[in-house]
Formats: structure tokens, C-alpha cells, sequence
């Protein structure tokens, strides 16, 4: 949102309001900040507070601001769907989908019944009351076309890669997230049978069973999160995502894309478009099937590095960005 607002900020008055919001602005972007999450209050008064505080804000700044165009995402975005100005509602992920009690739950408390009809009310009211919705993918478009009978507009995620190229990259098989949903366990697996590479991974601390793996393996080396994803890439040779749950898009093929560094993965949900190249999905999530898909990759690299180029310049911000102007002046005749 920020890289979508930034841009749009050339041209027009733009706010972005919300709880995570920056402090300073950005680009000619003035952010507005909720106050009520930083407050140290039991949760049981924080979050009625907070979704008051939110809605009252929203409100007063509203009939200053007098938008012409209103972009939100989740749950909040009811806040939007009750003013003049158009909406545009952005689905990146599945929290407006709801899912049918399975046998077990039907004995739930009445409390969670209940809580469970007005999540879906609330989802109903925000995607409904929506003038256009923008789907991060194709994969996410058709869950929503399924379960909500729409058809959302695809507009990829606004990676500005410039932010992440790096002149030179390095030897290592990098992993991002070590979890077992992104496949940790299969990338260790890798990494013992390739006992010659050097393996990177990073980001939030992995499982005890996985760190102690980590600690026993000689090539694999973890460095915890990271600020700026460059340090890692310019370490990096090649990615690898064997991801089991559904991603709903995927930006680490991007960002390290532009760099000319490929990514191998497992193509759940998303994936495979933020890919972009049926050679890079590895079908199984078998290590023996990465190791051979690896060596096929290594073997051509130089090839492997323009596509992913190519393929990170097609998807990335500008481009995007563009899209979406228009299809709202499409859609909405607005100009953006």
C-alpha cells in the first residue's frame, strides 16, 4: 500500500490511515496513526477500544479529507463501504472468507455461533459493499469467485524491486522463514545431500527441533531476521520456497528476481504466478526431486537468471500500478 500511495501522492492529495502506520510521512503521503494499540490496557478493553478509537478517527478525518477515491483491505474496510466516495477493496489474503463448521464444532458454545455468524454478516457487508475488488492473484480471485459468486479484478503486488537489486550475488541456497508450513524441513533435507553448498536461512526464529538441526548441520547457517534483504541476496545464488500452505502470491520471487537469482518452489497457491516459469516448480516435495531440480538449474544458470529478470520487471510496481489505474477508470471512471 505504501508503494501504490507514494506513487499516487505525484498527482494527487493522498492519506493513509490505519494502526500499523509509520510515524513520519513518506512521499508526499501523510499518514494518520491510531493511537490505542500502543496503550499497555488488558486486551479485553484494548481491542473494543482500539476498533473505536479507529472508527471515530476514520470518521472525523473523513469529513476533512472528503476523498474522491477510498483503498482498504480487511475487515475495516466496512468503515469505507459506508461512505460516498467509491471503494476500492484489495484481496490479499483469505481473511474475508469464511469457513462452514465442520462436525465437531457444530457443538460449539452459542457464543461461537454467534461470533462465527457475524464475522460472516461483516465479510458480506465489506466485500458487497465494495465498488470494485482487486484480487493479489489468480489463485485468491478464484477462492473469492467461489465462495462469495464474484469476480475480482487481478492486480499483482506492488514490488517496487528496484528496492531490492543487487549489483553482484553469491553461492549460497538461501531459504526465507523456517517454519514447517514454508518447508524448512525439506530444505534441510536438501541441504544434507548437498553437502558441498552452503546453505543461508533467515527470518523469524525457527522451531526448537528445527534449530537444533540447523546447529548440526555444517553448511546450513541462520542469521535470525534481517533489515535489509540486499545483505542476503548479495550472498545468494539461488531460493528455495517448497512451501506446503497456499501462499496467496509470493514476494521473494520478485524481489530476488530482479537480481537475476532463481527461486525453485513447490507452485501452492500463488506461487507459481509470482514465478512465472513452469521449469522453477518443483512438483514434489520429495528433497531428491529439489536436488536434481537444483543441479538442472545450476547447470543453465546464466538462462535461468535473464527469465527470472524478465519475469520480476513484468510483475513489478510500475506495472502493476498501471494496471490498476485502469481498470478503476475502466470500472469506476476515475482518474488516478
Amino acid at each position: 500500500m505504501r508503494t501504490l500511495f507514494e506513487n499516487l501522492a505525484a498527482n494527487h492529495q493522498t492519506v493513509v490511515f490505519g494502526h500499523a502506520n509509520r510515524k513520519s510521512n513518506r512521499g508526499g503521503t501523510v499518514t494518520r496513526q491510531v493511537f490505542t494499540t500502543d496503550a499497555d490496557l488488558p486486551p479485553i478493553v484494548r481491542l473494543p477500544g482500539m476498533y473505536l478509537e479507529f472508527y471515530l478517527r476514520f470518521r472525523h478525518d473523513l469529513k476533512k479529507f472528503r476523498p474522491a477515491l477510498i483503498f482498504a483491505q480487511h475487515e475495516l474496510a466496512l468503515l469505507g463501504t459506508r461512505q460516498d466516495a467509491p471503494q476500492v477493496l484489495f484481496l490479499r489474503d483469505e481473511s474475508l472468507l469464511y469457513s462452514d463448521p465442520s462436525k465437531d464444532e457444530t457443538r460449539q458454545t452459542a457464543r461461537k455461533r454467534a461470533e462465527r455468524a457475524a464475522k460472516r454478516r461483516l465479510y458480506e457487508k465489506v466485500i458487497y459493499g465494495s465498488d470494485l475488488l482487486i484480487a493479489n492473484s489468480e489463485h485468491t480471485a478464484k477462492k473469492y469467485e467461489q465462495q462469495w459468486d464474484i469476480i475480482p479484478e487481478v492486480v499483482y503486488p506492488f514490488v517496487d524491486v528496484s528496492e531490492f537489486k543487487v549489483e553482484s550475488t553469491g553461492n549460497k541456497i538461501l531459504h526465507v522463514t523456517p517454519t514447517m508450513n514454508k518447508g524448512i524441513d525439506v530444505t534441510l533435507d536438501v541441504a544434507d545431500r548437498l553437502p558441498d553448498k552452503d546453505f543461508l536461512v533467515v527470518g523469524q526464529e525457527p522451531p526448537l527441533s528445527v534449530r537444533e538441526r540447523i546447529r548440526n548441520s555444517p553448511n546450513v547457517v541462520y542469521k535470525g531476521y534481517v533489515d535489509d534483504m540486499r545483505d542476503v541476496y548479495r550472498e545468494t545464488k539461488l531460493l528455495l520456497m517448497p512451501s506446503r500452505w497456499e501462499e496467496p502470491f509470493g514476494r521473494v520471487p520478485l524481489e530476488s528476481g530482479i537480481s537475476g537469482i532463481p527461486v525453485l518452489c513447490s507452485g501452492s497457491g500463488g506461487l507459481s504466478e509470482a514465478v512465472g516459469d513452469g521449469d522453477l516448480i518443483v512438483s514434489s516435495n520429495d528433497p531428491a526431486a529439489y536436488v536434481r531440480a537444483i543441479e538442472s538449474v545450476l547447470s543453465d544458470y546464466e538462462m535461468y537468471a535473464k527469465r527470472v529478470r524478465r519475469n520480476a520487471l513484468a510483475k513489478s510496481a510500475p506495472n502493476q500500478i498501471k494496471k490498476l489505474k485502469n481498470i478503476v477508470k475502466r470500472r469506476l471512471d476515475v482518474e488516478l
